[in-house]
């Protein structure tokens, strides 16, 4: 993040408060899978996030939630219109991790693995601020290589975990189980 210091005030505030956004939604869901297995908190963030997309606007009872009064000022006070292509990647990305941070995990083939990389990876880089129309799809791949390396670098702490991120047939290709 050190870069950011080379960008302009105000673009490197934008970045900033989308890095908080992603970072403080991933750390709930895993609060719910490994702090406090079977929590609540990410469902109902989640609800509250699709109340928002809905109706535009905060509800009484979603306005303690910081990262949805980020997400409400930034793409639906001033023109939702212009943040279709963020507000769709954030549903998506949120659904996604809905979808990926459950125990166990089971990844079984390799294509599944490439789905979830662009599920979540790839919805997550279409969050970029100021991403061109024209670059949307060159951020999703890079999303991917991000992820892929991310999973990599954390095999060994997600194992002690209990979570192993890639498939089951090419582990088995090279003599490892997921534990």
């Amino acid at each position: 993040g050190i870069w950011l210091q080379a960008l302009p005030i105000a673009t490197q505030s934008a970045w900033q408060r989308r890095f908080y956004c992603i970072r403080w939604v991933d750390r709930l869901a895993e609060q719910d899978l490994i702090v406090q297995p079977g929590g609540e908190q990410f469902p109902a963030f989640y609800q509250a996030w699709q109340r928002l997309r809905r109706q535009g606007r905060l509800t009484a009872d979603s306005q303690h939630w910081q990262v949805l009064q980020v997400l409400a000022a930034d793409w639906f006070q001033a023109s939702p219109a212009l943040h279709q292509a963020e507000i769709a990647a954030w549903d998506e990305y949120l659904a996604a991790i809905a979808d990926y941070h459950r125990s166990p995990l089971i990844i079984d083939r390799l294509e599944d693995y490439e789905v979830m990389l662009d599920r979540l990876a790839g919805s997550c880089f279409q969050l970029l601020p100021d991403l061109p129309a024209h670059q949307r799809a060159i951020a999703r791949q890079f999303g991917w290589v991000d992820q892929f390396y991310n999973n990599l670098r954390d095999l060994y702490e997600d194992a002690q975990q209990g979570v192993c991120y890639f498939p089951t047939e090419v582990l088995a290709e090279f003599g490892l189980t997921r534990q």
